[in-house]
């Protein structure tokens, strides 16, 4: 019996190599915006402009799905779950796919794509990586 004997050691092992994976793939990111709760006094009478936060979350590859007679844009973003887990942890989202629940949509090329699905591959009940299908 080695180090890699048991799930848990080989769920680890997947969740790095996907990080190393999607790093060779080139230096992508995805944008990740979340709105950022405020108080606003009765003076306001809710006309201030929402406020956002912009998570930049790497290593991700980005690619269109689909066919290319749709006038509708798909994109397909994968992200290691561990990128996934530390912003999910520092914000309090548990389970970390919760994270893409809260959010307004992810931004690529200078457009707010709404995300239609989250799906993640895992080992031993262990995600190692996200798939988030968008759409305009």
């Amino acid at each position: 019996m080695g180090a890699f004997s048991n799930d848990v050691s080989r769920a680890e092992a997947l969740l790095r190599a996907a990080d190393a994976l999607l790093r060779t793939l080139g230096p992508s990111e995805a944008i990740l915006v979340l709105p950022v709760p405020i108080q606003q006094n009765n003076a306001d009478l809710g006309l201030a402009p929402p406020v956002v936060e912009q998570l930049s979350l790497s290593p991700a590859v980005v690619r269109k799905i689909g066919s290319s007679t749709t006038a509708r844009t798909r994109m397909e973003v994968m992200l290691a779950a561990s990128t996934v887990n530390a912003h999910a942890e520092s914000r309090n989202f548990d389970p970390p796919s919760t994270l893409f629940d809260a959010a307004l949509g992810i931004l690529h090329g200078g457009k707010l794509l709404r995300i239609e699905s989250v799906g993640w591959d895992s080992f031993a009940d262990v995600p190692y990586l996200y798939r988030i299908v968008l759409t305009d």
